[in-house]
């Protein structure tokens, strides 16, 4: 990720671990004003791309209209998380993950990541739009006909640190679709699996029509 690579990062993380230390609220009040200075002077550059993009599209063919337009998209789609950080001070929903700045103190990454991803067909209505940005986010299970827990395989495998282990309950579908190869073929190659319990078509929920596994 670009950030990780960024100059303000070390800042940024300096002072997301000095603001959950500290206890008296005029710091407190400090600290946050210099974090929001910090994401909105990171996040600077890219709106300024974002306009320049913008009003050259016209300038370019229909076919390399359509690549600007996506360049667009992604750039707004990571501004948009990074603005969302600011979320940390209401208690409001932020729209990404980096153990960086959520978890400073986790330098080799998680012993553990235990979790249920949410199963969304990246074709469906919800989550087209989205799926061309995951496109272009270099994940190596991505397949545009698949479905989003896949993408959460592989960031949860890049959260651990060596020998960390990973726990999901999720749709089985990818151990037998045509979706589900790069995965199959992911895993077999970067991982070690313990124990995969297979549910086949038992339905191990009441409320959710979906068949699972436990890895």
């Amino acid at each position: 990720d670009e950030f990780l690579e960024n100059p303000y990062t070390t800042s940024l993380e300096k002072e997301v671990h000095k603001y959950f230390a500290v206890n008296l609220p005029g710091e407190k009040l400090k600290i946050k004003s210099t974090i929001l200075k910090i994401i909105r002077t990171y996040v600077q550059p890219h709106l300024n791309n974002i306009s320049t993009l913008q009003s050259s599209i016209q300038l370019y063919s229909d076919k390399h209209k359509k690549k600007i337009e996506n360049q667009v998209k992604l750039l707004k789609f990571k501004t948009a998380q990074w603005l969302s950080y600011s979320g940390i001070f209401d208690d409001k929903s932020i729209l990404f993950f980096e153990t960086l700045l959520f978890f400073p103190e986790v330098k080799d990454g998680f012993d553990i990541v235990i979790g249920n991803p949410p199963y969304i067909q990246l074709q469906s209505k919800l989550l087209q739009e989205k799926a061309t940005l995951y496109s272009a986010m270099d994940y190596t299970v991505f397949d545009k006909t698949g479905d989003i827990y896949c993408l959460f395989y592989e960031r949860g495998f890049n959260l651990l640190k060596e020998r960390g282990h990973l726990c999901y309950i999720t749709s089985n579908k990818w151990m037998r679709s045509n979706y589900g190869e790069s995965l199959r073929t992911y895993m077999a190659e970067n991982t070690l699996s313990k124990i995969l319990i297979d549910f086949g078509n038992y339905n191990a929920f009441d409320s959710v029509t979906v068949n699972t596994n436990i890895l």
